[in-house]
């Protein structure tokens, strides 16, 4: 028997197994079906005969059999230019396409990403700022107290930053797994004026959304948790205004000081709207026709 090296232009044994699988599942599919192809983070490949079988973060990168690349567009479900739009599972509501499992939509989310990066920007400003006056302080031998307190202020306020920048780290899966698309914050460009929940959005709430009480508890959640993070950003902003000890006068100390009283008035202006909007839950749950109890 003459044995002849495998030739490298042909397909090797994984090759073929992957051929003919997919020869078995072309075959076995109806005629009018269409088979899609997406690799997880694992790196396995997948088959499945509807699009709307591919998890949501996976739907980016779908491939039907033929090559032809699935469009898909934010906060839509995915379709394919000739067959028109793919049809939504039973049991799943607007708010899948649209939103999380709250109904927080993509601006929602990109309000809190920016929340962020804007308190980052103002962490690291203040410590440019001690930063200097630090150094200004050590050349001019002030006394050790004042500079123990600088040098306390800049370890709180690394400490922070550090907390900071792992929110923005972390935000992507913290939306994975409210039941929303991670892209929504991973993005250059990321919008944030539109409607911050599937409520304020164009196409709803639907009838039957205003009807439930998960909506209605969903709304009043996202509201209570707006509410204690910015408590949170007034009682941090209050404990960084350095009292006035009736020294000399420092233009430094007096500019942070102004800086963060700016802040408070605008945080204290945001919580007293968001304890109004609060408020006045029961009322519009009972204008939509449901118990204000769900909200009180």
């Amino acid at each position: 028997m003459q044995i002849r090296a495998k030739d490298s232009r042909r397909p090797g044994v994984t090759g073929l197994f992957w051929g003919l699988l997919l020869a078995v599942l072309v075959w076995a599919a109806p005629a009018h079906a269409e088979l899609y192809r997406y690799v997880d983070e694992a790196g396995n490949v997948h088959y499945v005969e509807s699009i709307n079988k591919v998890p949501e973060q996976y739907r980016e990168q779908i491939k039907s059999i033929s090559g032809e690349k699935v469009q898909t567009y934010q906060g839509r479900t995915p379709t394919r230019g000739r067959n028109g739009p793919s049809p939504v599972p039973s049991g799943q509501s607007t708010r899948s396409a649209l939103g999380d499992n709250e109904g927080r939509t993509q601006a929602y989310w990109c309000t809190e990403l920016e929340r962020i990066r804007n308190e980052l920007a103002e962490v690291t400003k203040r410590l440019d700022t001690l930063n200097a006056r630090g150094a200004v302080n050590t050349d001019q031998a002030a006394g050790l107290k004042a500079l123990y307190e600088i040098q306390a202020e800049i370890k709180r306020l690394t400490e922070r930053q550090i907390e900071l920048q792992a929110e923005i780290d972390e935000l992507p899966n913290t939306v994975r797994k409210a039941g929303g698309n991670p892209g929504w914050v991973k993005g250059v460009r990321c919008p944030t004026d539109g409607p911050k929940t599937i409520g304020e959005a164009g196409t709803g709430p639907t009838d039957e959304q205003l009807k439930t009480r998960e909506y209605w508890e969903g709304l009043k959640k996202q509201l209570e948790e707006r509410r204690a993070k910015l408590e949170q950003s007034i009682e941090r902003a209050e404990g960084e205004i350095s009292p006035n000890t009736g020294g000399e006068f420092d233009p430094v100390v007096a500019e942070h000081n102004n800086m963060l009283r700016e802040d408070l008035d605008k945080l204290r202006a945001e919580l007293s709207q968001v304890e109004r909007e609060l408020a006045d839950l029961p009322r519009k749950a009972e204008a939509a026709g449901v118990p204000g109890s769900w909200v009180e």
